[in-house]
């Protein structure tokens, strides 16, 4: 078998939204290529703040730094990605939570090659139609934009496996030990 090429892909932010009706899709990078100890997302930056003012609780910050409110917010790339073909990359692709870029990372993955913004477009669909059913109303759609775009690429450097992964876009186990996903009820998304 020969080596899978990189992929290259965008993040997908509306594959899953919080208790808000927000984004909030953001897939973690392989453990295996990713570097040792650290949680690192594939085309996202997790930013975190301290709440100050009228949301901040009372109380000294420095003893008591578990009272302090935070707020959390993703950024997403806007541009490709270029991330190691793993089978745990290629299994966020296929489900969704990240997007091919281009026909040759769909390829490698095994899909049809649909253009991002049409997934996109695709997905969002998805997700209000079961926000409706669950909640009996639509999610704050008009917000969205807002919260993910348009703004400007995220500064990620590429991670590329230091050696070539060997898997098959059939679902074949790759050449190095991984950790296969956790299983999910039926309904339930994995997007971590």
């Amino acid at each position: 078998m020969r080596p899978t090429p990189n992929l290259k892909v965008l993040p997908n932010p509306f594959f899953a939204l919080d208790a808000d009706g927000m984004p909030s899709c953001h897939v973690r990078l392989d453990p295996d290529v990713g570097r040792k100890g650290i949680v690192e997302f594939i085309g996202v930056q997790v930013l975190k703040e301290v709440l100050t003012g009228d949301g901040a609780p009372e109380g000294n910050a420095k003893r008591e730094p578990h009272l302090q409110r935070r707020s959390t917010r993703f950024v997403w790339a806007q541009e490709p990605v270029e991330i190691a073909a793993t089978t745990w990359h290629v299994d966020q692709v296929r489900a969704g939570a990240i997007l091919a870029a281009d026909k040759a990372t769909a390829r490698a993955c095994g899909i049809w090659f649909v253009e991002p913004a049409e997934a996109i477009k695709q997905t969002k669909a998805r997700e209000i139609a079961a926000w409706v059913a669950s909640h009996g109303e639509e999610p704050p759609v008009e917000e969205w934009d807002a919260a993910v775009g348009p703004q400007k690429p995220v500064a990620v450097a590429p991670v590329v496996a230091a050696e070539p992964v060997f898997a098959s876009p059939f679902g074949g186990a790759p050449a190095s030990a991984s950790v296969a996903p956790k299983a999910t009820k039926s309904g339930q998304k994995e997007v971590s």
